[in-house]
C-alpha cells in the first residue's frame, strides 16, 4: 500500500474528526436552542434534540478512529490479522448503532408533530444508508475472514 495515498486518507479522516467535534460541541446544541426559541411546542425536546445527534456523531467519530486503525494497519502489511477483526466488528455495531438512533429520531418527530419533509429526508436517508453500510461492512468482514485463511494457508506452504 502506498504511504501517500494512507497520509491522505488519515488526513481527510482527521479533518471529519475535527470538524464532527465542532458540530458535536458548538452547531447541535445552537440548533437546539434555536429549534426551542422557534417553536415552543417542542421546547421539551431541547435536551433530545443534543443528546441523539451528539450520539450519531459519537458512532460516526468511532467508524473515522477505526477506519484509522484498519488503514495504519494496511500500510504495515497487518491487516489479515485476527486484530483487524475487532475493528471491523466495531465499525459494524457504530453503523447500526447510528441506524437506531436515526429510527428512534424518526419516531420521536412523529410522535411530536416535527415530521417535516426535510426530517423525514435526512432522519430516513441516515437510517437506510447507515443500515446498508453496515451490510456493506459485513460483506467485506467476510472477505477478510477468508483472505486471512488464504494467508494462513499460503504462510503454511511456504
Amino acid at each position: 500500500m502506498a504511504r501517500s495515498v494512507v497520509w491522505l486518507l488519515q488526513a481527510l479522516l482527521a479533518l471529519f474528526f475535527a470538524v464532527s467535534v465542532l458540530v458535536q460541541v458548538w452547531v447541535i446544541p445552537s440548533l437546539a436552542r434555536d429549534v426551542a426559541v422557534h417553536y415552543p411546542f417542542l421546547a421539551h425536546l431541547e435536551v433530545v434534540g443534543v443528546v441523539g445527534p451528539v450520539l450519531m456523531v459519537l458512532c460516526a467519530q468511532i467508524v473515522l478512529v477505526c477506519l484509522w486503525a484498519l488503514s495504519s494497519m494496511a500500510a504495515a502489511g497487518r491487516v489479515f490479522r485476527r486484530s483487524a477483526f475487532r475493528f471491523v466488528d466495531v465499525v459494524i455495531a457504530a453503523l447500526a448503532a447510528f441506524a437506531v438512533l436515526s429510527l428512534a429520531a424518526l419516531v420521536l418527530c412523529a410522535a411530536n408533530d416535527a415530521l417535516a419533509p426535510g426530517n423525514v429526508l435526512v432522519l430516513g436517508g441516515g437510517m437506510l444508508g447507515s443500515f446498508a453500510a453496515a451490510l456493506l461492512v459485513v460483506i467485506m468482514r467476510g472477505l477478510l475472514v477468508t483472505a486471512t485463511r488464504l494467508e494462513q494457508d499460503l504462510a503454511e506452504v511456504i
